[in-house]
């Protein structure tokens, strides 16, 4: 269905009022608008009034909070909306027609003075749009570059390359050897049985020498 959006520029005659929806009990202000259509005369050589054209306009959420503030009676004021008309009977049956804007956005028509802005800012957290971590974040999940290996939280808790896990495999190796009697001496110590055994080899040694000298 085509969603028909009208402008229209004129004068605000009454004050906004704010009102309770009896069925849904939310809060919507509604005020009154008139736009002056003139055209020139000729024959009087002046602007005159051509034609009027009144029409209701309710506004909603937080656009209701601002116009409440904001419009006054006699500001001109321009205002985008849909229209529609509303039907109903009154308590003695008669049908009645009603016509209504609802309104997207309102503000003053500055071609006929000058107005004063402030801007409503929306209280909650502040977001932080780009920063290290969005760039690290894809799909909301967090990643790292490819090319950079696994990140430290991801290693492996039992790595055996680790320096820890090879010194404890090296002093198992060391008490194995102790418990088979296989250690090798200490620095600056002579294994006994090795001495005994080289000085037999001089003796022999010797005594070959000297019974060739004979």
């Amino acid at each position: 269905m085509f969603d028909l959006r009208v402008p229209i520029v004129g004068t605000a005659l009454t004050k906004p009022e704010r009102r309770i929806i009896e069925k849904t009990g939310v809060a919507v202000t509604s005020f009154r608008i008139v736009a002056n259509y003139r055209r020139y005369d000729r024959t009087t050589a002046q602007w005159v009034d051509y034609g009027l054209f009144r029409i209701r306009v309710s506004c909603w959420r937080r656009l209701a909070d601002h116009v409440f503030k904001s419009i006054d009676v006699g500001d001109p004021v321009m205002v985008i909306g849909r229209i529609f008309t509303r039907e109903w009977e009154s308590e003695q049956g008669e049908l009645r027609v009603n016509y209504e804007m609802e309104a997207d956005t309102v503000g003053h028509d500055l071609s006929r003075g000058i107005t004063t802005f402030t801007k409503m800012r929306i209280s909650g957290p502040q977001s932080v749009v780009e920063d290290d971590e969005a760039e690290s974040r894809i799909g909301g999940e967090l990643s790292h570059p490819a090319d950079a290996g696994a990140p430290p939280h991801m290693a492996l808790p039992h790595d055996p390359y680790d320096s820890d896990v090879a010194a404890e495999a090296a002093a198992d190796a060391m008490a194995m050897l102790h418990d088979a009697d296989l250690t090798a001496p200490e620095p600056g110590t002579a294994d006994p049985t090795t001495e005994e055994d080289e000085s037999d080899d001089l003796v022999g040694a010797g005594a070959s020498r000297r019974r060739r000298g004979r």
